[in-house]
């Protein structure tokens, strides 16, 4: 995150919460106006209402455009690389315009930010996505390069603009990645073979457990 953005967040959570103690009789008038004085770098935060209105209209302008721009230019009937490029490009754009309105104040406060953010993650991975395919990946690949792009992408949403929600999508996606990986000692095949349960090796009935060639004693 930018440093400006830090300022700004560590302002609005000391004013918040001299505010509280205000509220609470603890201090008086004066403290609370020495605080906003000393503070004032500390952006003005709508309600939560009104946080979610603006993510919402945001999102729709946001979604309403590119739809906009897949009618005009006939962009489905120009392959699925075009499509994908395009996802690609708009997420790009979409960044840039996160930046813009994040400004000073830093990102998170109305909630335009956020919605613009989440397009742009979600056109990345789409046009990633649709290009691995067309790359020729299939099966386990295909299942391990998403999840790992994702929590490339996510994580790097988390550590530029801050917010939980990225980093735990990125912790999320690794677990999914680490997931397609076979236990150590199973000779490569596919991990969930190897879960113990009633049902055996093959998922449909008793069988005899995993041999130790296969995944070890």
């Amino acid at each position: 995150m930018k440093p400006e953005w830090i300022a700004a967040e560590r302002d609005r959570v000391i004013l918040a919460a001299v505010r509280s103690w205000r509220r609470a009789g603890l201090i008086d008038e004066a403290a609370l106006e020495l605080a906003g004085s000393r503070h004032a770098g500390a952006p003005a935060v709508p309600g939560t209402v009104w946080r979610i209105l603006i993510f919402f209209f945001v999102g729709m302008a946001v979604w309403g455009f590119l739809g906009t721009v897949f009618m005009l230019f006939g962009i489905e009937r120009q392959g699925e690389k075009t499509i994908a490029w395009t996802f690609i490009l708009y997420g790009v754009l979409l960044a840039w315009l996160t930046e813009r309105l994040a400004g000073e104040r830093g990102p998170g406060v109305t909630g335009a930010d956020a919605a613009s953010s989440l397009s742009s993650l979600v056109c990345f991975g789409v046009g990633a996505g649709i290009l691995l395919h067309e790359a020729g990946l299939e099966g386990r690949d295909l299942e391990r390069a998403i999840p790992g792009l994702m929590t490339i992408l996510l994580l790097a949403a988390a550590l530029r603009w801050g917010y939980l929600l990225y980093a735990a999508g990125s912790a999320a996606a690794l677990f999914l990645l680490l997931g397609t990986f076979p236990p150590a000692g199973c000779s490569g095949r596919r991990p969930e073979l190897y879960w113990p349960g009633p049902l055996g090796s093959s998922g449909r009935g008793p069988g005899p457990p995993p041999t130790a060639t296969a995944c070890g004693p």
